[in-house]
């Protein structure tokens, strides 16, 4: 199939970030020098920088022009790691958890499967690199009579599983984990808050975990950088019959 004219400059640029031929920072050549070395207009150009921007490789700056994009390290999401173990933190990330009280609204009322207007106690976990990079922001949500006290007193875990300990301290047993991932456009808030890039996608997982009768115990929406976001999920091979 014929490579499209955008595409063919993507690639070559793609190779030269890649390569190391063009370093992080560095500015890549204006459109209208791109245009003339690839002797074509500039639309075709943004086209091709458009579709760098989106695979998280450059930023386009207003007025400044279209820098590479320091590569950040990765974050692994793994579904094997509900040990609920204590969480250790690293020099590398720093988790912060904030707690408040708040009412269900609809899109928590349908999540906790509760009247609209439920007391909740919400837990924002927001856990950062050394150059402050958001990786992981969650919110957690829980009923305060079942979990009474301002939030967990153990050390904040970037995946909330601390909640989770808490809750368990506290007598109840609970009996499944059910996690969804979608990816979507952020919205402005939320492209704000992770400090995503143009074109970048946000990777939610949603969260429900029941007790032994089926009831929603707690939920929370996680939210992570599609560009530096590695989701690994592994499960035993089919065996024949």
């Amino acid at each position: 199939m014929r490579t499209v004219q955008y595409q063919r400059i993507a690639d070559e640029l793609r190779q030269q970030i890649t390569g190391g031929h063009l370093a992080p920072g560095e500015r890549l050549p204006s459109e209208q020098q791109l245009a003339s070395t690839y002797r074509v207009g500039v639309p075709t150009v943004r086209q091709a920088t458009t579709q760098l921007e989106a695979e998280g490789l450059v930023d386009k700056r207003h007025g400044r022009g279209t820098f590479v994009r320091a590569q950040q390290p990765r974050t692994q999401y793994r579904d094997d790691r509900h040990a609920w173990t204590e969480w250790k933190p690293t020099p590398a990330h720093t988790t912060h958890r904030t707690v408040r009280r708040r009412e269900a609204d609809r899109p928590l009322s349908a999540l906790l499967a509760v009247p609209l207007g439920t007391p909740i106690t919400e837990c924002r976990y927001t856990t950062n690199t050394p150059d402050r990079a958001p990786h992981i922001v969650v919110h957690a949500y829980v009923l305060p009579d079942l979990l009474p006290g301002p939030g967990p007193a153990t050390a904040p875990d970037p995946w909330a599983d601390d909640l989770h300990r808490a809750l368990t301290t506290a007598g109840i047993e609970l009996a499944t984990v059910t996690e969804r991932l979608t990816a979507r456009p952020p919205t402005a808030d939320e492209a704000q808050a992770m400090n995503l890039p143009g074109g970048v996608a946000l990777l939610e997982i949603t969260r429900t975990t029941t007790d032994t009768t089926g009831r929603i115990i707690t939920a929370a929406r996680l939210h992570l950088a599609g560009d530096r976001t590695e989701a690994i999920f592994s499960r035993p091979a089919p065996q024949p019959n």
